[in-house]
């Protein structure tokens, strides 16, 4: 059991009723979706520090709640495209709302059918790609257990995706999938300053570099996020969310819905823009 994150308390609150009153604030504006014409599978979430993005993940958690599942899949990992996929190997984690196990059964179906770097509590490095969201996970879906797979770039996760889809439906599991990433990371402090500083680089980063990862995210198109967040910087996790987009078509989506697009700088505005990153929350 992966315990003591260096997430709790300092990237979200560090006791239970701290954690417990701050999701029910996200839970009183949480954006719900409007447009998909059948019940959502899967989403695509940020995974800063809650104070910048987490509202904007917990609407998607909240939608995906509603269908109840057995299992999470959480896609995650700042990784490059010469990587393998790595799994976690474990019982699972714990926060402060206590432990959250992993889907054993899923897990090693998964990883003696597929070449991954496995990886065990000894080998796992604090990941904010995935801790963050898990106190989410635990207060929505207390009975779900956890499957976390980091994922790479490339088009290797076609097929990873495609045989854990074979797994889920051959184990009888109701499964909702979620990648993690931010979007574009702008200012000095990321080496990213293409179009100066100020109010016109904020734009620019928003509704032009974000603004075309997203719409790879509408339309199901994983190779095109994987394409488009390594050539233009605007995903920190292409991997994770084409991962997460290709599990939505298997599962028969036909198009993503955005439910929030924001920036750190618009989330806490001080000064003129020089540093922040983007987020969004998707569902499909």
């Amino acid at each position: 059991m992966i315990r003591n994150s260096p997430f709790a308390g300092t990237w979200y609150p560090g006791t239970k009723a701290k954690i417990e009153a701050q999701l029910a604030e996200f839970d009183q504006r949480a954006a719900t979706t409007q447009k998909l014409r059948k019940r959502p599978t899967a989403g695509v979430v940020p995974h800063a520090g809650w104070i910048y993005s987490g509202a904007v993940a917990y609407e998607v958690w909240k939608t995906l709640a509603t269908s109840q599942p057995d299992t999470v899949i959480l896609f995650g990992g700042h990784l490059q495209s010469h990587q393998r996929p790595m799994i976690l190997i474990d019982e699972g984690f714990e926060t402060p709302l206590g432990p959250i196990e992993l889907d054993q059964e899923i897990v090693r179906s998964l990883a003696s059918a597929f070449r991954f770097k496995e990886l065990r509590e000894t080998q796992w490095t604090p990941d904010n790609t995935v801790e963050v969201h898990l106190p989410m996970i635990q207060n929505l879906m207390p009975e779900a257990k956890l499957v976390v797979l980091l994922m790479p770039p490339r088009d290797v996760i076609l097929d990873v995706v495609d045989q854990l889809a074979e797994i889920l439906r051959y184990r009888g599991r109701n499964a909702i999938f979620v990648g993690s990433t931010d979007l574009t990371h702008y200012g000095p402090r990321y080496g990213n300053i293409l179009n100066g500083t100020g109010h016109a680089a904020l734009r620019w980063a928003k509704d032009e570099n974000d603004a075309r990862f997203i719409g790879n995210l509408l339309e199901l198109d994983p190779l095109g996020c994987i394409d488009e967040g390594l050539s233009s910087q605007s995903a920190c996790c292409p991997g994770a969310a084409a991962a997460a987009v290709t599990a939505a078509r298997l599962n028969g989506s036909e198009y993503g819905e955005l439910l929030t697009h924001t920036t750190s700088w618009d989330v806490m505005s001080e000064g003129e823009p020089e540093d922040f990153v983007g987020y969004a929350s998707v569902i499909f």
